[in-house]
C-alpha cells in the first residue's frame, strides 16, 4: 500500500474510509493524527471536474438537491444555500471599508457584486464560460482565468483575498498560499472558508457525509491544520469561526446513508425535515464540531 504523507506534518496519514464518486470510481481518504488534515487519494482528473457551472453540477450530483428542486420554491432555496453571501460581506467590512478585493473561485460574480462602486473588484475563475458570465455581470471587475500557481497576479496589490469553499479544491494549497502572500499588500487579509474536517456529521456519517463531495474536495482542514499551513506560508491567524447552525447537511447525509442501506432517500429527507428543530439544537451545541470553518489571516507588517 502506498504511504500517504500529510502535506503539513510530512508524517504518514491513517486510512479512514473509501467512497465512490459520481463516475463510480472509488477514492480513499486519509487523516493525519497530528494536525487532523484529511486528504483524498488518488487525486482525480482536475480538468474534467469543472466543465459544468457550479449550480448544474450540484443538482446533477446531489439526489437531495434534485428532490428539493421539484418542491415549491426548491430552486430558490438551493440558490440561497449556494450563495451564503450576507455574513461573508459583513466579515470583509469588519476588516476594511474599501480597497482592492480578489475573490478566488468567483463563479458568476455573485459575491463581488456586493462591493460594486466601493471597491476595485477582481475575480479568478478557471471555468472560461463562467468567467465570461462574471465579466458581463460586473463589467467593472477584472476577471482572471489562469491558475494562481501560474504567478500572473500582481505583487503586493490586494487588500483582501477570499476563498469561499474553494481552498479544499486546490491540489497544492501550500504553493497557492505562497503566491497569495506575494499578491497581498502588507497588512492585507486572506479569508478562507472550508468544510470542517472535525465536523460531527463527518464523524457520524463517514463516507456518506454530504460535504465529502467525492471527488471534488481534495483536502479537509481543521482549525489546527488550516492555521498551521497558513502560518507556514507567512500569515498570522487573526480569527477562527466554526458555524453552520441551519445547514441541511445532516438531513442530506442521512439521506445518503439511507439510500446506501436500501431505504428510500426521499423518506429520509422528509424525516430529517421533521427532526430539523432537534438538528438545529445539536448544531448549536456542537461548537468546534460544526460543519464549516472560517479562518481570517493577515500578512504581517
Amino acid at each position: 500500500m502506498t504511504e500517504i504523507l500529510c502535506i503539513n506534518c510530512k508524517l504518514p496519514s491513517k486510512f479512514l474510509f473509501s467512497a465512490k464518486g459520481a463516475t463510480r470510481k472509488r477514492y480513499k481518504y486519509y487523516r493525519c493524527e497530528k494536525c487532523q488534515l484529511i486528504q483524498i487519494s488518488p487525486f482525480p482528473n482536475i480538468k474534467n471536474l469543472y466543465q459544468q457551472d457550479p449550480y448544474s453540477r450540484f443538482i446533477s450530483q446531489n439526489p437531495q438537491a434534485k428532490f428539493a428542486s421539484r418542491l415549491p420554491l426548491g430552486n430558490f432555496l438551493i440558490n440561497q444555500y449556494l450563495r451564503l453571501t450576507k455574513n461573508r460581506v459583513k466579515e470583509v467590512y469588519k476588516l476594511k471599508k474599501t480597497g482592492k478585493i480578489l475573490d478566488v473561485g468567483c463563479s458568476k460574480g455573485g459575491f463581488l457584486t456586493n462591493f460594486k462602486g466601493k471597491w476595485k473588484l477582481y475575480g479568478l475563475e478557471i471555468n472560461a464560460k463562467t468567467a465570461q458570465i462574471a465579466r458581463k455581470n460586473i463589467p467593472s471587475a477584472k476577471i482572471y482565468t489562469n491558475k494562481i500557481e501560474s504567478g500572473k497576479l500582481p505583487k503586493n496589490y490586494f487588500d483582501i483575498i477570499t476563498f469561499w469553499h474553494v481552498f479544499e479544491h486546490l491540489q497544492n494549497p501550500g504553493l497557492v498560499l505562497k503566491k497569495i502572500h506575494s499578491s497581498l499588500k502588507v497588512g492585507g487579509y486572506i479569508i478562507i472558508e472550508v468544510p470542517n474536517s472535525e465536523s460531527l456529521y463527518r464523524k457520524i456519517f463517514r463516507q456518506h457525509w454530504q460535504l465529502l463531495l467525492v471527488p471534488e474536495h481534495l483536502y479537509f482542514f481543521s482549525k489546527q491544520s488550516l492555521s498551521q499551513i497558513l502560518e507556514k506560508n507567512g500569515f498570522k491567524v487573526t480569527k477562527v469561526k466554526h458555524f453552520a447552525i441551519f445547514t441541511p447537511s445532516a438531513i442530506s447525509s442521512l439521506a445518503n446513508f439511507s439510500r446506501f442501506k436500501g431505504i428510500n432517500s426521499e423518506l429520509a429527507i422528509l424525516c430529517g425535515i421533521a427532526l430539523f428543530p432537534l438538528i438545529i439544537l445539536v448544531n448549536i451545541l456542537s461548537f468546534s464540531k460544526r460543519e464549516n470553518l472560517m479562518i481570517i489571516a493577515k500578512k504581517p507588517l
